[in-house]
């Protein structure tokens, strides 16, 4: 659209300026569902033609879902659903596959296996049983998927929000050099609401665990290349109180808001004004935000990173006030 050609004298000039930029942000923000879709094998990945589009991939007779969105690039953003509930259609839907225009780099997403596995299910936390570790599988399929389009595990980001989030930061330790982004996640499981009737479907404890799939610290502590970013809505006292800071107590580190570094991990806090919603931390505007920050963290840049971090918080923090919920 070449804005410089419409005639903006007139409320006719400006209505047609206020269409084709309507017309603008629909294309970036509700981009065409691929429409491509094919089943197969983890094998198969390595003599198949990716293409954009929808798959089915078989891997130990568990069928994971993903979509794949390519573009012309060595990254590789993976968004991973979070909880859903008891609402049927949110377990075959991917979470933020229309963000795929907000970022440059290539797009998966992959929804949570746990609600195909399981009957009534209300979060899954893409974890697995007693003999199999989900996550560990998880890795394996998007490694293969990267090495397909010659993108390094260290140019992968794992994104995720709630049992999302919780999912990317413990998915990335399988993928040595990855960057995760966890926005109020689950550290601690069995502090959600929904943690009871998880263990009795899936008959685990997770407190009780030889994958160490509730336990951050050791995955901190043996993914020293890999870098983890857990950004906390202070407000929501389920997420900061929760989660957050008796994160921080375990880590031996004083409560922060703003961007903090405490080795391989940073953390965000936002303070979202007079609203606590858990899931008020995943706008399509805020990712593009997070993105720049981001990308100064990979190359330890962390003081622009913090310049950044600092103005998206208060900004963030002045439109949440003005929200009507």
């Amino acid at each position: 659209m070449n804005y410089n050609q419409i005639k903006t004298s007139n409320s006719d000039g400006m209505k047609v300026f206020n269409s084709l930029l309507e017309e603008t942000i629909c294309k970036i923000y509700k981009p065409s569902f691929p429409e491509f879709r094919k089943d197969l094998l983890l094998e198969d990945l390595d003599e198949c033609v990716l293409e954009s589009g929808e798959y089915h991939c078989d891997i130990q007779g568990i069928s994971f879902r993903f979509l794949l969105q390519k573009k012309d690039s060595d990254m590789l953003y993976v968004f991973l659903n979070s909880a859903a509930g008891f609402d049927e259609n949110k377990k075959t839907q991917y979470n933020r596959w229309s963000w795929s225009n907000l970022t440059n780099a290539n797009v998966l997403n992959i929804t949570d296996p746990m609600y195909f596995m399981y009957n009534n299910l209300p979060i899954g936390w893409y974890y697995g049983d007693s003999k199999t570790n989900l996550r560990e599988l998880l890795a394996r399929l998007i490694i293969s998927i990267a090495k397909k389009l010659s993108i390094p595990t260290e140019n992968c980001i794992l994104y995720g929000s709630s049992s999302g989030g919780t999912a990317a930061l413990y998915t990335s330790h399988y993928l040595p050099g990855s960057f995760s982004i966890g926005i109020n996640p689950q550290i601690y499981l069995w502090k959600h609401e929904w943690y009871e009737e998880f263990k009795k479907i899936v008959s685990v404890d997770p407190q009780n665990d030889n994958f160490y799939r509730s336990d951050f610290i050791y995955h901190l502590t043996n993914s020293p290349h890999n870098k983890f970013l857990v950004i906390v809505n202070s407000k929501s006292r389920v997420d900061y109180n929760w989660q957050y800071v008796p994160l921080m107590k375990k880590l031996g580190c004083e409560c922060k808001y703003g961007l903090s570094q405490i080795g391989n991990l940073y953390t965000w806090v936002w303070d979202t004004g007079k609203h606590s919603k858990h899931s008020l931390c995943d706008f399509p505007e805020l990712f593009v935000g997070i993105n720049q920050v981001i990308k100064y963290l990979r190359y330890n840049h962390f003081s622009v990173a913090n310049d950044m971090a600092c103005t998206i918080n208060e900004l963030y923090r002045g439109y949440c006030n003005h929200l009507q919920l």
